[in-house]
């Protein structure tokens, strides 16, 4: 079944079905220094626009981390045919 995993994040290609990597969940703090970057010390830098804090659980953070940990990923994006397939879903 599916469930709603609030911020959960998938990247796949749309022409082969095929996820680039595992999900990362919702809770996974692996995208923490990526948010404290963009907080930049200042974590209630959007809170006017989101009314929430900079943290690990937004899909930003984790778009990010799998753009740069994920060497198939990253060699689509960078290549004109292969960019219209790749997909990100939460």
């Amino acid at each position: 079944g599916i469930t709603n995993q609030r911020e959960t994040l998938l990247a796949w290609n749309a022409k082969t079905g095929i996820p680039y990597h595992h999900a990362i969940v919702w809770d996974d703090v692996r995208t923490s220094g990526i948010a404290r970057m963009l907080a930049n010390n200042r974590v209630d830098k959007f809170r006017k626009q989101t009314g929430l804090p900079l943290a690990s659980y937004f899909s930003g953070t984790k778009v990010r981390w799998l753009i740069d940990n994920v060497p198939q990923l990253r060699q689509d994006l960078n290549d004109k045919d292969a960019r219209q397939h790749v997909r990100f879903g939460t």
